[in-house]
């Protein structure tokens, strides 16, 4: 079939504006292809929470952490809901289209991971996994975990059964944790981080206090846990810095470690160039002064030999005169 009149000059430019589109797909798809092929996907869990051995009720927070977890993330936590079709209790469904925890990041294959509650979206108490270890992979099916916790009302917020004590109510906590195996972990020291990590005997939150000069606070982790791991990064290479670890309990406990060191890897940056201090002048050297005049002795005056020779001359002229006058007196 023949173009139409006229139509024959457009044909190409058509042409080569749909052989352009489709490199330019490919060039994407290419690109493309390699970044997502490295990201994991995520996996999902779902179950049942009783906290104080009663259904958790619409409200109560559930997280799951690890190495490498994105926290928070979209839908990591959950706040337990009164739409989940399993009942009351449940933080996610295996139907489909209800809300579930979802695990996600560049995290290693067969991490496992730790679960925690909280009533009130701040303070966290870990729970008890129903399986005992419960380990993430890569696009895994939706995965159900059963949590349970103990949560006194000193933790705050609502939801969990609330049943009261019958035993005599404890005596206030004033102990702080035991801090123990402080060391490094993880990535370790770098040039410009540093993974600090540490035990305490209870629950607490993490935090550090470190220093070169001046003293820098970390910010504040307050997930209650017993291991803790804070991640230091803007360092100065080659620089040793000086450090306390930080825990504090649900009731306030404040305990803080001795002091330890690390040394950032790498080479110290140059020494900041100092003006070099201008030379003060030059001194003048001090004038001469003029020598003493030495007054002089006058000279020895040389003997006059014509006035000498005038008054023997004289005296001799005299004395002739003298004689002749006498003379003729004589006579």
């Amino acid at each position: 079939m023949e173009p139409p009149p006229g139509r024959e000059g457009m044909m190409f430019p058509v042409q080569l504006k749909k052989v352009t589109f489709i490199l330019i797909v490919m060039l994407l798809a290419l690109y493309a292809i390699p970044v997502y092929a490295q990201m994991p996907l995520p996996h999902s869990f779902y179950g049942k929470v009783e906290i104080n051995d009663s259904a958790a009720t619409p409200g109560v927070h559930v997280k799951a952490t690890g190495e490498n977890v994105d926290v928070p993330s979209d839908y990591n936590p959950v706040v337990i809901t009164a739409e989940i079709s399993k009942g009351e209790g449940w933080y996610g469904s295996s139907v489909w289209n209800e809300p579930r925890l979802v695990v996600q990041g560049f995290i290693d294959e067969g991490t496992e991971l730790e679960f925690y509650v909280s009533k009130n979206g701040v303070t966290w108490v870990k729970a008890v996994t129903d399986p005992a270890v419960v380990e993430w992979h890569s696009g895994a099916l939706p995965t159900r975990v059963d949590l349970t916790a103990k949560i006194t009302p000193s933790n705050g917020g609502g939801g969990g059964g609330g049943v009261t004590p019958q035993t005599p109510t404890p005596p206030p906590d004033t102990v702080a944790p035991k801090i123990s195996d402080i060391r490094s972990c993880y990535e370790g020291v770098t040039e410009t981080t540093a993974d600090i990590c540490w035990t305490t005997d209870e629950d607490s939150s993490s935090q550090m206090k470190y220093w070169a000069s001046p003293a820098i606070l970390s910010p504040l982790d307050e997930t209650l846990v017993t291991s803790h791991h804070i991640h230091l990064t803007e360092l100065t290479p080659a620089t040793t810095y000086y450090y306390n670890t930080m825990s504090e309990d649900t009731a306030g406990n404040l305990a803080i470690s001795p002091e330890y060191t690390f040394t950032t890897l790498g080479v110290p940056p140059p020494p900041e160039e100092v003006p070099p201090e201008e030379a003060p002048p030059e001194e003048a050297p001090p004038e001469e002064a003029p020598p003493e005049e030495v007054p002089t002795e006058p000279a020895p005056k040389g003997i006059n030999w014509p006035m000498i020779g005038g008054i023997i001359g004289g005296v001799v002229v005299g004395l002739v005169i003298f004689f002749v006058i006498r003379r003729r007196k004589a006579y």
